[in-house]
């Protein structure tokens, strides 16, 4: 989940040419959201919001991101664009009251321009 994404990226598409090894990034990144939002959501949700509750900026973010999908959108745009472990992403948002549908369709499109650069 937290490996590097770049080098898996690039040797996929050396194994399998840019198409395919464009579909297979873009499967193994819904695949792997998928389970970490699953995590994050009905596993550790309770813990994680225990050790989080004494942080006002902790607080702030979740009802954001439940308040506004629109803002939502953009805070899940500009996460595909920072130096962050791309793993963190299913689960920073399975522990707002963001959808999955809406975080793994945001989340996609701002991972194709990053995936086909790699």
């Amino acid at each position: 989940v937290l490996m590097p994404y770049g080098p898996l990226c690039i040797a996929v598409g050396f194994i399998f040419g840019f198409y395919w090894g464009f579909v297979i990034q873009i499967g193994a990144m819904a695949i792997t959201n998928l389970a970490l939002y699953a995590v994050g959501r009905h596993l550790l949700r309770d813990w994680v919001e225990a050790q989080m509750h004494q942080y006002r900026l902790w607080k702030g973010l979740t009802r954001m991101l439940a308040s506004d999908w629109q803002e939502a959108a953009k805070i899940n745009l500009l996460l595909c664009f920072m130096p962050i472990p791309y793993g963190s992403h299913g689960y920073l948002f399975a522990l707002s009251e963001v959808p999955f549908a809406q975080f793994i369709s945001v989340f996609m499109i701002g991972m194709m321009p990053n995936t086909c650069l790699n």
